[in-house]
Formats: structure tokens, C-alpha cells, sequence
């Protein structure tokens, strides 16, 4: 037998290229081949004296797919602004304004190891030490030499009277 080649090819790539070739055809011809196409009839009307079946009560009607009026997005079309862009974002709730501190420092007296502090609000006066709260809202926190620190209970606001050298 007279060789067409003018090397010799091993009989694995000679496969190797007929397996490809086969595939190749395969595959080019499932994407050529189109969908059947579905006729849809009327129904056969009833014979008298024939006989019926399933096939007699199914409504072809009911098998068609109706298509959905919606329009597709363009997905590369630029960005369209919401027609009611949204409000600029509410702050957070501030803290509670903090209350106007409503005592004054009046005198103080130092009786042996105890100290006291008078302070005076409106026609009121008051004489507290450390620890002592006046109407439910105010405590003593400290008293040094130099201020009392008393702190408004609801709010946890702390205020410093300052106590003068004089006294």
C-alpha cells in the first residue's frame, strides 16, 4: 500500500484527530437544527357515537405561553437619578440641654472635721456637706478647699461652684 503522508503518524494522534472531527460535527450540528415549531388546531368536534378520551378534553388554548408586556433594562445605559432623591439623613437625637445651674455660692463653715457649704437658690438656702442631696435633683459630690462639685441627678450633669478664700 503507497503512503499519502510523507511521514508516518502514530495511530494515537490519528485517533485523537478522527475523535475531534467527529465532535466537531456533532456539535456544529445540533446549533444548525431549529426548534420544532407547535401548530396549535382547533378541537376535533364530537362524533356521536365516538369514543372519548383525554385528548377530547384538553383546551390547546390553555397551553399557549402568553408574553409579559414588560420592557427589559437597558443594562448599559447610565444611571438614572430617583424622581424623589432622598431627604438629607435626620440627625441623631442630641443630649438633653443641660440645666442652668440655678445655685450661688453664700459661705461655708468648717466646725472641727466637718465642712459645709451654704448655697442660696432664689429666697431659699441651703446648708449641704458631701454626699447630701438637695430636692431630689442635686448631690454633693465633693468639696474641697477650692469648689464643690454637685451633680444634677436626672442628667448627670456636673457643675462646680467655686468656694472663695475669704470665707
Amino acid at each position: 500500500m503507497r503512503s499519502f503522508l510523507r511521514r508516518d503518524v502514530p495511530p494515537r494522534v490519528a485517533l485523537a484527530v478522527v475523535a475531534l472531527a467527529l465532535a466537531a460535527a456533532v456539535v456544529g450540528g445540533r446549533a444548525k437544527r431549529e426548534p420544532p415549531v407547535v401548530v396549535a388546531t382547533a378541537a376535533p368536534t364530537a362524533v356521536p357515537g365516538a369514543a372519548t378520551g383525554a385528548a377530547a378534553d384538553l383546551d390547546l388554548e390553555r397551553l399557549q405561553r402568553q408574553r409579559k408586556a414588560e420592557t427589559i433594562p437597558d443594562l448599559f445605559a447610565p444611571p438614572v437619578a430617583p424622581a424623589n432623591p432622598p431627604g438629607p439623613a435626620k440627625a441623631p437625637p442630641s443630649e438633653p440641654a443641660k440645666p442652668q445651674f440655678p445655685f450661688r455660692y453664700v459661705g461655708k463653715i468648717i466646725d472641727g472635721g466637718k465642712r459645709e457649704v451654704f448655697l442660696a437658690r432664689g429666697e431659699a438656702h441651703y446648708s449641704v456637706g458631701a454626699g447630701q442631696t438637695i430636692d431630689n435633683l442635686y448631690k454633693v459630690e465633693k468639696f474641697t478647699d477650692q469648689a464643690v462639685t454637685l451633680v444634677h441627678l436626672p442628667s448627670g450633669a456636673r457643675h462646680q461652684v467655686p468656694i472663695s478664700a475669704a470665707n
